[in-house]
């Protein structure tokens, strides 16, 4: 792998139709039982990132995003398992298979925003989106623009670009070269987390200065860690529905784009909880479909992966339709915290929710957080799961592995693939030696299936990472270079020496090397 230089309307809120709470058999891990209703989502008039106040460097107040998950015992009790035990060694012919490590270059590598930049939230949520003349960077809760060309920095925070006071998280970044615009999301949510909103603005041309916001409101539940999708008609908002600590079920908004992307009312299909399983991840659409896919597994442990087909668009024809299709895969479980260098105290890698998706070509990647034995090893380790889908007639699976290395903890992996149809990975790497940093993988078509690259680093961790409860994650980011297809622009978080032990954002750009010739 090598980098190269390359007056706003009332807004509607949605009625849900929800299912209380019924313990860990409840009707959140059925199949979707909940049928989409219609929203209308109003424009909220125009915000200009270059009329915000600027923001730079203060002194950090803690503040700590909140982690829900459907049972915090459970994988508490799953933690603590790997954690006790010892296993055999896998035998050779076990696990990943690795190529030759290639050599990255970092001349342009960019320090990303940092815990002292962000009003001290922890974890950042790294996002990362990248248009032909600017880099687009947001976390909890700031968002930086670079000019490519003469890197001049606009840094603004993100309740002031969505008009809101209201408590934010959990930022997404799209640049989509279908419409050259920029989609920048978050979640609202009340101090209860008894209702939220998904926020949603997109920009007015295809620099990232001018846009339109939308919000869809939610009076009965909260959404929790939510993914955006973007395919050539639709726009998808998915999330993770809570009231209070309560797990909802999954729920996820169809958004008519064409509507988005000229700044009118925008036709909307709500598909309320239940829709099964848990944390629905849209794929990135990086070749143009009209079907949208996404994919979720169970929470904690999983033996099945469902995949989503959405197709239609909302207030056209039909509308909206979605399908389903469950696959086996190998148990994907959820894996135990990592160890770091210089300290007992351990980074939290929560569970094995899926992170990310990438659609190019009829195929589909996703990527989570595992629990895996890496080869030589015989203690379970942090590991990454990739999970390769094959679409076409039917949904088939073509590559399911786990990826680790021995006395290593890989963790919060994003995938992306490039025009070349390379897989490419970022994700975060420590162990007892190594402090927490930012690593990058992939795999070649040629390479062969589930095999993967040695990890090349982007940025070491420069210290123990030890702030309060050690937070981390909840992901890393891949962003496709719409100016050059083989160039994969990256995001992640390291252990930041600054203030004794903050997190800080590192991100780059990647390009897969070409297997060498036969000789």
């Amino acid at each position: 792998m090598q980098f190269s230089r390359a007056k706003s309307p009332a807004v509607l809120f949605l009625s849900l139709s929800l299912l209380a709470w019924m313990g860990a058999s409840s009707a959140w891990a059925q199949r979707p039982t909940a049928e989409p209703g219609t929203v209308l989502l109003n424009p909220e008039g125009v915000v200009n990132v270059q009329d915000l106040p600027r923001v730079g460097p203060r002194v950090p107040v803690h503040r700590e995003m909140p982690f829900r998950v459907p049972d915090l015992q459970e994988l508490v009790d799953t933690k603590a398992r790997h954690q006790a035990a010892t296993q055999p060694a896998p035998s050779a012919s076990a696990g990943v298979t690795t190529s030759a490590l290639t050599t990255p270059s970092t001349t342009t590598s960019l320090m990303g925003l940092r815990r002292s930049e962000s009003g001290g939230w922890i974890p950042p949520d790294t996002q990362v989106g990248v248009g032909p003349s600017y880099i687009v960077e947001a976390v909890n809760l700031e968002m930086r623009i670079w000019n490519r060309t003469t890197g001049e920095v606009t840094t603004s925070d993100l309740n002031s670009f969505f008009g809101t006071s209201a408590q934010l998280s959990d930022p997404k970044i799209r640049f989509d070269p279908l419409s050259n615009r920029w989609f920048i999301a978050v979640i609202s949510y009340n101090t209860s987390f008894t209702a939220g909103a998904w926020r949603v603005a997109v920009s007015t041309g295809p620099d990232p200065f001018s846009f339109i916001r939308y919000t869809a409101s939610t009076s009965k539940s909260a959404p929790d860690f939510p993914a955006l999708g973007i395919s050539a008609d639709k726009v998808i908002l998915t999330a993770n529905a809570f009231r209070g600590n309560s797990f909802l079920g999954t729920e996820f908004l169809v958004i008519n784009k064409a509507n988005l992307t000229a700044g009118t009312n925008a036709t909307s299909s709500y598909f309320a909880p239940p829709q099964g399983l848990f944390t629905i991840q849209p794929a990135h659409s990086l070749s143009s479909t009209a079907t949208l896919y996404m994919a979720a597994v169970a929470y904690n442990s999983a033996t099945s992966i469902r995949v989503w087909s959405v197709n239609g668009v909302p207030g056209v024809g039909a509308g909206v339709t979605r399908s389903t299709k469950d696959v086996p895969i190998t148990s994907l479980t959820s894996p135990p915290d990592a160890r770091q260098a210089g300290t007992s105290t351990l980074i939290q890698t929560n569970d094995n929710r899926l992170l990310d998706a990438a659609y190019r070509n009829d195929v589909l990647w996703v990527s989570a957080n595992s629990a895996c034995v890496p080869l030589g090893d015989t203690t379970t380790r942090a590991c990454l799961r990739l999970i390769q889908l094959s679409i076409g007639s039917s949904i088939t699976k073509t590559q399911d592995f786990d990826f680790g290395q021995s006395g290593s903890y890989y963790y919060y992996p994003a995938v992306q693939i490039d025009g070349n149809g390379n897989l490419i990975s970022v994700f975060s790497g420590s162990s007892a030696s190594l402090w927490a940093g930012v690593y990058a993988s992939g795999q070649r078509p040629a390479d062969g299936p589930n095999t993967f690259q040695l990890p090349a680093t982007i940025k070491f961790g420069e210290n123990a990472y030890k702030p309060f409860a050690n937070r981390w994650g909840d992901y890393s980011c891949a962003s496709i270079d719409p100016s050059n297809s083989a160039t994969i622009w990256v995001a992640g978080e390291y252990a930041h020496i600054e203030g004794g032990s903050e997190w800080g954002t590192w991100i780059a750009p990647l390009q897969m090397l070409p297997p060498s010739p036969s000789p």
